[in-house]
């Protein structure tokens, strides 16, 4: 598995350090050991990126602390 520095994470991502760090502080991302990150971290600096564009805060809601997402194997709903 590839991993990442701080900076090469956050260049992938297409944010600044001084964006991604605030994410690790809250716990939104948590870096492995030796402070690298994987894909899946940039992905979730990605659309933390993308949430903060659309106006949505991270911080200080309830939850927040993670943006992993678990499929339980059913279908999504019909919509209709």
């Amino acid at each position: 598995m590839t991993d990442y520095s701080r900076a090469e994470a956050a260049e992938r991502a297409g944010i600044g350090l001084d964006e991604l760090t605030p994410l690790v502080d809250l716990g939104i991302i948590k870096p492995g050991e030796g402070d690298r990150f994987t894909s899946g971290h940039v992905r979730r600096a990605e659309l933390s990126r993308s949430l903060k564009a659309a106006g949505v805060s991270l911080e200080g809601r309830p939850g927040s602390s993670s943006l992993s997402c678990r499929w339980s194997g059913r279908r999504p709903l019909a919509r209709g």
